[in-house]
């Protein structure tokens, strides 16, 4: 599999006081999702938009350790990039 991402916009909600950690666990959630669609044998939708904007809401950082808000932000990235490639395919 090989992705480029060019640029990622995530709009978040709730970081107040957790801005220094948004990078690293960006990072982190990128490649979770990476493998796991490695794993599951999937490619990213082909017809995903490259230019995007993902709301990452509903995250309590104040109550998530580093690897549970990354896996929080892995799957709202995913769900996008999901309902894109079904809005795309309909």
């Amino acid at each position: 599999m090989n992705v480029a991402i060019d640029a990622l916009r995530l709009r978040f909600r709730n970081a107040a006081g957790h801005e220094h950690r948004i990078e690293p666990l960006t990072r982190r959630a990128l490649a979770l999702l990476a493998a796991r669609l490695q794993a599951a044998g999937e490619e990213p939708p082909a017809n995903a938009p490259g230019a995007r904007t993902i709301a990452v809401g509903g995250i309590a950082f104040d109550r998530l350790g580093d690897e549970g808000a990354a896996t929080a932000i892995a799957d709202a990235v995913g769900a996008s990039l999901r309902a894109s490639g079904a809005e795309k395919g309909a």
